[in-house]
């Protein structure tokens, strides 16, 4: 099952490349496990679109998708573009257990305008006994 605590209250059916969607399953996951946590997501045409992960205290963790060098993300919200985090940072290193806060960002070429979403990640830590 997904959370989606980003969708508008039009829902989806506003029409393909018009509504920004952040989806993200509704579970924690352990990195140290080899869990991967997927991110779904949905742009609008004409944007530079980006995805990244935060601390909660605003540190960037890692950026996981950004438009100008990934290319576009999907417009069509019944085919999102799909993202999986690893649960490491940007020097490759498993990040502790918390809370996380996945961000989109969908910035409009031609007025300058942006859109966010956010969502939650929850990390948990592996237990040795």
């Amino acid at each position: 099952m997904l959370a989606d605590p980003a969708r508008p209250a039009g829902g989806v059916e506003e029409g393909i490349g018009t509504t920004i969607l952040l989806q993200v399953p509704a579970r924690t996951f352990v990195p140290h496990r080899g869990d991967v946590f997927p991110i779904q997501f949905v742009t609008t045409g004409n944007a530079e679109t980006r995805l990244r992960i935060f601390d909660l205290e605003g540190r960037l963790v890692i950026t996981l998708f950004e438009s100008r060098f990934d290319g576009a993300g999907s417009t069509i919200p019944s085919a999102p573009t799909t993202v999986p985090w690893d649960g490491r940072d940007e020097t490759f290193e498993l990040v502790t257990g918390g809370m996380y806060v996945v961000h989109l960002s969908v910035v409009n070429k031609d007025t300058g305008e942006e859109e966010t979403r956010t969502a939650p990640a929850v990390v948990a830590t592996r237990f040795d006994y």
